[in-house]
């Protein structure tokens, strides 16, 4: 709420006709009085006023002022009126001669404890005066303080023992290059945008800036979106070359303990709710051509230097908790869950690329590192594009490879063998060779002709009873 240097002495006229939304002020009734500029009263601050047309009176309180113009927001329905000795809440029907007075009402100075500007303590903003005391002595009083647009010449200021929020409108330091660094929570324009900033803010402060949403009514559209909090961003021209995002979340850390965390979402589902998200999101691409340019609905990266010893390096964490210490054990089926609608096909669920020195690690006490429920799947794994310089599946000591129940293993290709070296290969339900020239008990092998003598035998065990095959140097 501004209130004029000059009470009761900023009188402008006005041309203005009929009923509307504003008048136009057009300059002081007289050399006696003050213009509302002339007054102190600058673009955007809030004002009450009476406009005199005649014997006609009209009452409006907390409208606002605007520089260009220079104008006044009018209400529809005003504080107060008395058109032709009745009174009431309706508009002058202006006659372009009306004289419009700048006064508060007793209303208004309720306000004031609340609701204080720094100019009232001698602060300038013309970038030369030192303004650093007028900005001590609110900072140390507490409470809102609202700070007009301008460039103030500060040096340090330090808080209170009263929380102190600054209100300000295009505000910044003495050369005009940043915004004020004060103690307490500001609330801010800032180039085109609005911001908040809290330098120094205790510990256990819950938070800057918090909006609290309840939803409670019966009802409502499957598939609106109702949110506490919604941001469009729309990136209309095609010739934007910069990054555009419609929120940001940025970390700076420097603290040893606690948890630091960029973005945080969380999810609380109560008894007998319906599905419920922690984070949810989602990309969509409404072109029907083939994309030549990336669509990603999530993406972690992690950008650092030096080795990591201790594995303290994530780019992605799914723990698993409970969520009351003391209640019952808890189970949760997927920590991935790769799904695809009708007429959609995922062309791979899961790639690693680059340098991976283990592509899947799974450690775990439970049932199965790996598992595969699919009803159509033509190849469980699939190694063959894959170049191994030791080996493609590695057992240790004492594993062993589990078959299908039928205990068949088949290799098949191009000059497929099977090596066996300082053990046995064994099947309890028999052990069945392909005939294509793996094997042989002819006196030639193809086109190659079997030396005289056994270079040596492979034993093989065949339901209890043991048998020796001739091997023979290639």
């Amino acid at each position: 709420m501004a209130i004029p240097k000059f009470a009761n002495r900023a009188w402008e006229k006005t041309t203005t006709t009929g009923t509307g939304s504003s008048i136009a002020l057009s300059g002081a009734v007289d050399n006696a009085h003050f213009t509302f500029a002339e007054a102190g009263v600058q673009d955007g601050d809030v004002v009450s006023y009476v406009i005199i047309d005649g014997t006609n009176v009209e009452l409006q309180r907390l409208q606002t002022y605007s520089a260009s113009g220079p104008t006044l927001s009018r209400a529809a329905a005003p504080h107060m009126s008395k058109i032709g000795g009745t009174a009431g809440t309706s508009q002058i029907n202006l006659s372009g001669n009306a004289t419009v007075v700048l006064v508060p009402f007793a209303e208004d100075f309720v306000l004031l404890p609340d609701y204080r500007t720094v100019k009232s303590l001698g602060a300038v903003g013309d970038g030369v005066a030192d303004d650093t005391s007028a900005f001590q002595a609110a900072a140390t009083a507490g409470g809102v303080w609202h700070v007009p647009s301008g460039n103030y010449n500060i040096g340090s200021v330090s808080a209170g023992s009263s929380k102190v929020f600054w209100e300000c409108w295009k505000v910044l330091n003495g050369t005009g290059t940043v915004p004020l660094a004060l103690p307490g929570v500001q609330e801010m324009w800032f180039g085109d945008g609005k911001f908040f900033y809290e330098p120094a803010a205790e510990p256990d402060t819950y938070a800057t800036v918090r909006i609290d949403r309840v939803a409670d009514y019966d009802g409502g559209t499957p598939g609106h979106v109702s949110g506490a909090l919604v941001v469009n961003h729309r990136v209309q021209n095609a010739n934007v070359a910069d990054f555009q995002w419609a929120i940001v979340g940025a970390m700076d850390n420097s603290a040893s303990g606690g948890e630091n965390v960029g973005v945080y979402g969380q999810g609380w589902k109560r008894p007998g709710a319906g599905p419920t998200w922690g984070i949810c999101s989602e990309a969509r691409d409404f072109s029907t051509g083939n994309p030549t340019s990336g669509l990603i609905a999530l993406e972690a990266g992690i950008f650092a230097n030096g080795p990591d010893d201790h594995e303290m390096r994530v780019a992605v964490n799914t723990p698993l908790g409970k969520a009351n210490p003391s209640g019952p054990d808890v189970y949760a089926h997927r920590a991935f869950w790769v799904t695809s609608g009708p007429g959609a096909t995922w062309g791979i669920g899961l790639q690693l690329d680059d340098s991976i020195i283990t592509g899947i690690n799974v450690g775990s006490t439970g049932e199965r590192g790996i598992r595969f429920n699919g009803a159509n799947l033509s190849v469980g794994i699939d190694l063959s594009e894959g170049t191994f310089s030791a080996a493609a599946i590695r057992l240790r000591q004492g594993q062993s490879l589990a078959l299908d129940a039928t205990g068949t293993l088949l290799i098949k290709g191009d000059g497929g063998r099977i090596v066996v070296q300082g053990g046995r290969l064994y099947s309890s339900s028999g052990l069945a060779f392909p005939s294509a020239g793996l094997f042989s008990t002819s006196a030639s092998a193809g086109s190659a002709s079997l030396p005289p003598a056994a270079a040596g035998f492979l034993s093989v065990l065949i339901d209890g009873v043991q048998y020796k095959i001739p091997v023979f140097a290639a």
